[in-house]
């Protein structure tokens, strides 16, 4: 089942995810116009790259936490591009995955 998760999220765009406590963990390159779901919350794992001519979408609520033993991190490379559409209700939130006053 693993495999076939791994094979679908790549199809999408994305390295590499997996589920972990409860995130779905994103690894690697985005290399296409990929979407993230708001009901569900994500872990960046090292350096996560969106290539030139790749989109990463994020609606309104999502919330993707960046992993403190990786040093996760989302880059966006020159021609790349990330539209995140939060509202003053429904942000989009990157924070660390360390407890407050940890971060």
């Amino acid at each position: 089942m693993r495999d076939f998760c791994n094979w679908l999220f790549q199809q999408s765009g994305v390295g590499h995810w997996a589920v972990h406590a409860g995130l779905t963990v994103i690894e690697g390159e985005i290399s296409k116009e990929t979407n993230l779901d708001a009901s569900k919350k994500y872990l960046l794992k090292g350096k996560v790259y969106v290539l030139a001519g790749a989109k990463l979408n994020v609606p309104a609520g999502t919330i993707i936490f960046g992993d403190k033993e990786t040093d996760g991190a989302l880059i966006v490379n020159r021609g790349g591009q990330l539209n995140a559409t939060g509202t003053a209700d429904k942000p989009v939130i990157f924070t660390s995955e360390a407890p407050i006053g940890f971060r």
